[in-house]
């Protein structure tokens, strides 16, 4: 600085000899910066040093008086633990003396003696063991009685007449006794030779039931439905139009499931002109029927599924089909798929005279029957008769019953 100043003072401010002083004062000034900057992170990095230092000084003291607090509880449980330990042993040294005392004394002065040894009974002083066998028996056989009756009302199936009454307030006006299928034949095919049999003394009790539901009556039509499928409404339908067909009557079987046709198959026939025909007005009612020859019976069927069954049984068609089965027919029989599946029946129920509902017994629960019969409007409500169908009787328990029925039924008139 003394030098740059002399300089200064000879050559000038502006003179070639200051530049290089000036230089070398700038490259000091760098080096003094430099070294100012490197004591200054020195001691930066002491502070942080002394600092993490004292931090850690800070937690060992805490963690110390921690341990020392506990220490100090610890002594104190241990002292409380040694002075229930010794109050113990004196429990304990106390209870052996009394019990050495106690046995000392046994041994001097015995109080117990055998007079006489025991001896076991020849004999039980109890029931006798068949007896014991018989009240097992009864036991067991009441608790399976209960068991099954438990698991009856739990399940809520119809199993009776008097099942269909008291869960659905309709009474039953027939009950179909269950009967196996002969050689692959259909029960409405076999049915006219089943003469003095419970089925057919059902189903004659069933027409005469029919007609008094509606008396006056040029032509009755009869709707056949159940709850549920697989409830042999088809064979209920079926076979009471054979009979009735075959006792002198004209009567029309007409075929409404339009989705799931079966008629031809139990008839074993494939109809030329079908019910699509009639509606379609290709054809005429007397034209499209189907004839049985040994019933006499007339059979309007369905050939094959329909594409809308909902719009075709809501046309105009169906009613003027029904108004002409009625101008023709002493009964006009219609055979509808189930209620809980489709609306079909609720469809054609305002065409229906009478409607008998097919109630399977044993396989259907009253919900079920209650809840079907609700969905169908209240003023057509009274026109529905339930039937009980597939009952597990014997042909001979029926044959008596109704035997015995149809001889009053004809002595009184």
């Amino acid at each position: 600085m003394q030098r740059m100043a002399n300089l200064r003072q000879r050559a000038g401010e502006n003179s070639v000899y200051m530049q290089p002083v000036q230089a070398e004062l700038s490259t000091i000034r760098q080096q003094i910066a430099s070294e100012t900057a490197k004591i200054v992170a020195s001691l930066r990095r002491d502070v942080e040093l002394a600092k993490d230092r004292v931090a850690s000084l800070q937690a060992t003291v805490v963690t110390s008086q921690a341990q020392a607090r506990h220490n100090v509880a610890a002594a104190a449980v241990l002292a409380q633990l040694n002075q229930d330990v010794e109050a113990k042993r004196h429990v304990y040294t106390a209870f052996l003396t009394r019990m050495e005392q106690t046995q000392l004394a046994s041994t001097k002065f015995p109080s117990v003696r055998v007079v006489s040894p025991a001896v076991p009974p020849a004999k039980s002083d109890g029931m006798a063991p068949w007896i014991v066998g018989v009240l097992g028996a009864m036991a067991a056989l009441f608790l399976t009685m209960a068991i099954v009756l438990l698991r009856h009302v739990m399940s809520g199936r119809i199993g009776s007449a008097r099942d269909v009454e008291v869960l659905t307030g309709v009474s039953p006006i027939g009950s179909m006794p269950a009967l196996p299928g002969a050689r692959g034949m259909p029960i409405p095919m076999r049915i006219l030779d089943m003469a003095q049999t419970g089925t057919v003394e059902t189903l004659h009790a069933l027409r005469f039931a029919i007609q008094g539901l509606n008396p006056g009556g040029l032509c009755t039509h009869v709707l056949v439905t159940s709850s549920k499928s697989d409830e042999g409404k088809t064979t209920l339908a079926t076979s009471l139009a054979r009979l009735t067909a075959a006792s002198g009557l004209r009567v029309l079987l007409i075929e409404a499931d339009l989705r799931r046709p079966t008629l031809s198959r139990v008839f074993r026939t494939s109809p030329k002109l079908s019910m699509k025909d009639v509606l379609d007005g290709r054809s005429c009612l007397t034209d499209a029927v189907h004839i049985d020859r040994k019933s006499g019976l007339h059979c309007l069927m369905v050939s094959q599924p329909f594409e809308n069954p909902v719009e075709a049984l809501q046309s105009p068609a169906i009613g003027r089909l029904i108004a002409d089965a009625g101008a023709l027919y002493d009964m006009v029989i219609i055979d509808s798929p189930p209620v809980m599946h489709v609306v079909d029946a609720l469809i054609l129920a305002k065409f229906a005279d009478v409607i008998l509902f097919a109630v399977a017994c044993g396989t259907t629960t009253g919900n079920m029957v209650a809840e079907a019969l609700r969905r169908f409007p209240r003023e057509i409500r009274p026109r529905i008769s339930t039937v009980l169908t597939r009952v597990p009787q014997s042909e001979e328990a029926w044959r008596g019953y109704y035997t015995g029925y149809q001889h009053r039924a004809l002595t009184s008139t």
